[in-house]
């Protein structure tokens, strides 16, 4: 007969092989930081970009895979932060209307990574500290907007942009963001197309950008 003994050893024998089973599956189920650009895409092609036109879903995708070179440290994020860096490494490679379409769709682009970016099976949660409302947003682009335009007038000279008093770049945010909306006419006025560059796919999608026009201020 078995005693008493070797059945309880038996049965914790059982529980730890049990308990390695599920670490197991947990470690094949969770991916690692850097794979984080490449799931996030997927999800957005599954989801998000099905419903958008075709230049907003490029468009926005594009954000993304800046959003996903620029990745913040840590797993607590601050969107404004996140959001307001990466625009500012894209800056003047894109035309205005890029900011445009961010702003016609930032609802929809929050609202997916707010959703999807906290149930990626990372090994640990990622939290969205905060999140940004329109007029945050509107704030945000129109002195991006305001700081490209400088750029290209200097033809990105970064010492003549050291040089450029701050005050002179929110006189121009201000004009472009009056009364709380941002006067998208007047930005086009100021800044013009962009010259297309990059792989066939981005010349593209550059020049679609650059034939999108306004009707009236939004």
């Amino acid at each position: 007969m078995v005693k008493q003994g070797q059945r309880a050893a038996s049965r914790r024998q059982k529980q730890i092989k049990q308990r390695l089973k599920q670490r197991v599956k947990l470690s094949q189920r969770t991916i690692n930081v850097e794979q984080l650009p490449e799931f996030i895409l997927v999800r957005y092609g599954l989801t998000l970009k099905q419903r958008l036109t075709k230049l907003s879903a490029e468009t926005i995708q594009r954000l993304l895979q800046a959003l996903m070179k620029n990745v913040p440290s840590g797993f607590q994020w601050s969107m404004k932060t996140w959001i307001t860096e990466t625009l500012q490494r894209v800056n003047n490679q894109v035309p205005w209307q890029f900011y445009y379409v961010i702003a016609e769709n930032w609802d929809d682009f929050q609202a997916f990574l707010i959703r999807e970016l906290p149930a990626v099976p990372l090994t640990q949660l990622l939290i969205i500290e905060d999140k940004i409302d329109n007029l945050e947003l509107e704030e945000i682009i129109s002195h991006q907007l305001a700081v490209n335009f400088f750029l290209t007038a200097t033809q990105n000279n970064s010492i003549l942009m050291r040089q450029l008093p701050a005050a002179k770049i929110t006189e121009l945010q201000t004009s472009f963001n009056d009364s709380q909306e941002l006067k998208w006419q007047k930005v086009a006025s100021l800044l013009g197309q962009v010259k297309p560059a990059g792989d066939p796919g981005t010349r593209a999608w550059l020049t679609d950008l650059n034939q999108l026009s306004v009707e009236g201020d939004h």
